[in-house]
């Protein structure tokens, strides 16, 4: 625009809608970040959270602004503050999350401190043009040229230096060889390998804070608040698994049901996609995303599994690189914004299906590359019931390879007593096979054994002095190799039928006996 146009009397206002768009984006920032600034430095003294209190430039929230005034002041407690205020400290305070990184707050102050000035200088340009006053308005737009270029100088005059000696230490990963909060990370394998099996044994494994059926990736502490986003099963198929995973797994099942009650374990389904690509330009985060990210806040969640990647981003071509990594580096932020780990399953390409490198996921390698933590699901040949897992990338700790599981007959994955070298899958189906030929007057059912509901199941159980997940195990493996086989019966007077465990009996007439 030139500085020297003719003013008319017909000269169109300066539409000025977009810039007070982005100045009330940068203004919504600016206020969560002073809330969680706030929250910083009452609880937890942060000097950090003082330094960046004093420079908060001025907010149009009457609260916000009285209470950081409060704060410069030396105030020290949320006592210190006026009363009036206190309610609205009790919801800041209540729903606060300890900061780990000031870096995005301090870009968001700047952010408003800059656009503050530019839209300042905007208003007086407008007013200017308005009034067809020719020396204010040029005058109003060199000092708009001149704030732009002293903000281009002030940012790029040199890079500031991070302070690595100084920096907190890597908070412990959510579960054994996990991702650490607000991490990003992948969960790939084949179609139908079984991830969904193990996003939910991961799930409950952190929500309950107990072993499940993977020990591998047990949780330790407290119980973790969890989000599931699922776009491929409907609530009853979810209710039945989360059923099998923890009668497979010795739960009583109704813990999943109190942990979702009370708010540890956090269900979606039904959802609308989180990204979607038009016919040109990068994918956009939808309105879902976007309550996603909220609602990950508010809930102080700690870990998100989104399942599938493939329904959850509507991209024109899986190997758009660009596109993948548009997605990526968007969750990757919002986890790290929101302090929660967020998970993608992923399918796995078909030339790497037998990869059990990080990069065998399908599509361009951005996705990847753009993960922290990658957990791989690999079929073992020849063996349908038999799978591998491993964390071959994780840039929170080592990685973790070989962990062997075992398909159970409804769907369950379970770890394989192969990863315990105090435990010998072969040694313990020659007792199991033992137990049963010496006592043909115990009735075992293979169904009651993992959750030790019969006598029969109980008695196993205990001769073999090991857990019964591990039991129930050796059973199967028996059952498949043909060391026991069932045996269908039915109790005097009863119409009910039932199958035990009996020594494998070769009943096949064209057998040659020698």
């Amino acid at each position: 625009m030139n500085a020297t146009a003719t003013f008319t009397k017909t000269a169109a206002a300066l539409p000025v809608a977009p810039m007070a768009k982005t100045m009330n984006e940068a203004h919504d920032r600016a206020c969560i970040a002073a809330g969680e600034l706030i929250t910083e430095h009452f609880l937890w003294k942060t000097p950090e959270a003082k330094e960046l209190i004093e420079e908060m430039p001025p907010l149009r929230d009457r609260r916000l602004d009285a209470i950081l005034s409060s704060i410069r002041s030396g105030a020290q407690h949320p006592a210190d503050c006026a009363l009036e205020h206190g309610p609205y400290l009790a919801t800041l305070l209540v729903e606060s999350r300890r900061i780990r990184d000031y870096e995005p707050l301090r870009r968001h102050i700047g952010a408003f401190r800059r656009l503050g000035r530019e839209y300042t200088q905007i208003a007086r340009l407008t007013a200017a043009w308005s009034d067809r006053n020719r020396r204010v308005f040029g005058e109003a737009l060199d000092a708009l040229q001149q704030e732009a270029a002293d903000g281009d100088s002030a940012e790029n005059t040199q890079i500031a230096g991070a302070c690595i000696a100084d920096a907190t230490s890597l908070p412990e990963p959510l579960f054994t060889h996990g991702p650490v909060p607000g991490g990003f990370g992948l969960i790939i394998g084949t179609d139908g390998i079984g991830k969904g099996w193990l996003t939910l044994d991961l799930l409950l494994g952190c929500a309950l804070a107990r072993p499940m059926n993977i020990p591998a990736f047990r949780r330790h502490g407290r119980p973790l608040r969890v989000t599931y986003l699922c776009y491929e099963d409907d609530p009853r198929v979810l209710r039945w698994r989360l059923d099998r995973v923890c009668e497979c797994a010795g739960v009583n099942p109704q813990a999943w049901r109190d942990a979702e009650q009370d708010g540890r374990l956090h269900v979606a389904v039904d959802l609308p996609p989180l990204f979607i690509q038009g016919t040109r330009g990068a994918p956009v985060p939808t309105s879902i995303c976007n309550a996603l990210t909220r609602t990950l806040k508010t809930r102080r969640a700690d870990l998100c599994i989104i399942d599938p990647l493939a329904a959850a981003a509507v991209l024109q071509s899986e190997n758009d690189n660009s596109a993948l990594n548009a997605v990526a580096v968007t969750l990757r932020e919002r986890a790290h914004d929101t302090g929660c780990a967020i998970l993608l399953t992923h399918h796995t390409s078909k030339a790497s299906r037998d990869d059990a490198g990080h990069h065998a996921s399908r599509g361009g390698s951005a996705l990847t590359g753009a993960a922290r933590w990658v957990l791989r699901l690999l079929q073992s040949p020849g063996d349908p019931a038999r799978l591998t897992a491993g964390v071959p990338k994780n840039s929170y700790g080592p990685a973790r390879h070989g962990i062997s599981l075992y398909r159970q007959t409804q769907g369950v994955l379970c770890e394989s007593d192969e990863n315990d070298p105090g435990l010998n899958q072969e040694e313990l189906v020659k007792r199991v096979v033992q137990f049963v030929t010496d006592n043909p007057h115990i009735e075992i059912n293979p169904k009651a054994i993992t959750n030790k509901s019969s006598e029969g199941a109980r008695a196993l159980v205990h001769y073999l002095d090991i857990p019964s997940r591990n039991a129930a195990q050796a059973v199967q493996r028996a059952l498949d190799t043909e060391q026991l086989q069932l045996e269908e019966r039915r109790r005097p007077n009863s119409r009910h039928k039932f199958r035990v465990l009996i020594p494998w009996q070769d009943d096949d007439p064209e057998t040659i006996p020698f």
